[in-house]
Formats: C-alpha cells, sequence, structure tokens
C-alpha cells in the first residue's frame, strides 16, 4: 500500500535583526599622511568581511585598500556592532563605514574621527552621526 500525503515548507532568512534594531558603528580616522584607520567591532569568521568592509571605506575615501588599516573587535578602541549573524555584516555595518567616508572625505582627508552609528530597521538604513569631526 502507497502512502500519499501533501506537505508544506516554509522558510524565513533574515538579513539582519528584520524586527528589532540593528545597530552597528564605525570610526574612520584619516591620517595626515593619507591613509586611514577603520575601526569595528565586526568579528571575522571567515567570510571576508574586514576585506571588504576596508574596500568599502576606501572607495568612499579615494584612496587606495592599501591605504586602509583595518582595526577589528578590539572593545578597548572599536565602536560597537551588533555580531557577524544573519547575513547583515555587509549590508549595516557597511553603510555605517559608507557613510563615515562620506562625512570624513568631506573634509579634504585631513581632518580626525568621525563617528556614525547605522540602524537598520525593517531593511530600511537609518544614520545618526555619533561623533564630531576633530
Amino acid at each position: 500500500m502507497k502512502h500519499r500525503g501533501k506537505g508544506v515548507g516554509c522558510m524565513w532568512y533574515p538579513i539582519g535583526f528584520t524586527v528589532l534594531a540593528n545597530p552597528s558603528a564605525a570610526t574612520v580616522k584619516v591620517n595626515e599622511d593619507g591613509t586611514a584607520t577603520l575601526l569595528t567591532g565586526t568579528v571575522e569568521t571567515g567570510q571576508g568581511s574586514l576585506t571588504v568592509l576596508g574596500q568599502i571605506a576606501a572607495e568612499e575615501l579615494g584612496i587606495s585598500t592599501d591605504d586602509v588599516h583595518v582595526v577589528s573587535a578590539d572593545t578597548d578602541t572599536t565602536p560597537m556592532d551588533t555580531g557577524a549573524i544573519a547575513s547583515r555584516t555587509t549590508y549595516v555595518t557597511g553603510n555605517a563605514i559608507k557613510l563615515a567616508g562620506i562625512y570624513g572625505g568631506a573634509t579634504g582627508g585631513t581632518l580626525g574621527t568621525l563617528a556614525l552609528k547605522l540602524a537598520g530597521i525593517y531593511g530600511a538604513a537609518t544614520g545618526g552621526i555619533l561623533g564630531t569631526l576633530a
């Protein structure tokens, strides 16, 4: 006797936490010699996050990727990051870095630090300036 039936399968895969705020912060320091230091709380778990985040900073600042030094996951110096979960790092942290590069690049590449916080809510990104240009 053959058994027959019907089944239903469901799947949900969020990019970031789509129900709650999903903050990331990035600090971009533009150095006097034209290089930049990117501070991020993002943790590298083998997916290439630090490489792509450095590339985003370099593109926004208009410098070579070789001129961006990425410092990550040092709780004494880096800003908060929600974590390398739910495929959020490139999108959420990358947009925080992009905004930091835009505002940092507007200074002519000679001023200090700008920190930005990016909160993704339901996939929409909103940015708020946490720090000031020094």
